[in-house]
């Protein structure tokens, strides 16, 4: 569509949805030019480019974690956090820009600062399923396992995808060696999906260790189904 309008075709809107509708065509020309630099491996051509699809389209999802994961792959924490940072300056309503953001924190063991991160991706959208995860992530990092499970409850109230969020429940339990929560846990996390092999593996592990040997070789076999 860029190319006619290029070559002479006649735009019957006004000059301001003309405007927006180049920026955008040629946001998205230089998104696509992006993904194919990350395709040949040229992560600093790709990040080049996403920059310049960002400048014209700051709502562009694909572009944002694209960026971030090039930044990531080159290690450059530094610059990664740097250009979210700013981003978020210039565009505060920008959820994926927060979340991004939260990511380069967490990713240098800024835990506290992406939690903030996370925190304000959570409220622009508070059904934002992975920001929760992400942030519980960083609050078990930290060592805060109630906040860590807190977390996680909040994220279950935005997933249709439960029986993870109660596996990863679970998961925290047991590190903490209460073998009963984790097992309610699992045992959630196995009744929102019957053929969760990791938790009915996880399950076996907590009824060994408890020396309950039947129960842990039934759901043993579970697993394998």
């Amino acid at each position: 569509r860029f190319s006619r309008l290029a070559e002479g075709e006649r735009w019957d809107g006004d000059s301001h949805d003309k405007g927006k509708w180049e920026r955008d065509e040629i946001g998205m020309i230089y998104a696509n030019i992006a993904d194919e630099y990350v395709k040949m491996d040229k992560r600093k051509e790709a990040r080049n480019f996403y920059r310049k699809a960002l400048r014209l389209r700051p709502d562009d999802e694909h572009s944002l974690y694209e960026l971030a994961n090039c930044y990531e792959d080159d290690g450059l924490i530094d610059k990664w956090i740097g250009y979210y940072n700013k981003f978020v300056e210039e565009h505060p309503y920008s959820k994926v820009g927060w979340f991004c953001l939260a990511e380069g924190y967490a990713s240098t063991a800024l835990y506290e600062r992406a939690i903030d991160a996370y925190g304000y991706a959570i409220a622009i959208d508070s059904n934002f399923y992975y920001a929760y995860m992400q942030m519980s992530a960083c609050y078990e990092a930290l060592g805060n396992m109630n906040m860590a499970v807190e977390t996680l409850h909040d994220a279950a109230e935005h997933t249709d995808d439960k029986a993870l969020v109660y596996f990863r429940i679970g998961d925290l339990f047991r590190l903490q060696n209460n073998m009963a929560s984790a097992v309610n846990y699992y045992q959630k996390a196995t009744k929102e999906d019957p053929f969760y092999a990791d938790a009915w593996h996880a399950l076996s592990t907590c009824y060994t260790m408890s020396l309950e040997f039947g129960d842990g070789i039934d759901c043993a076999k579970k697993a394998l189904i």
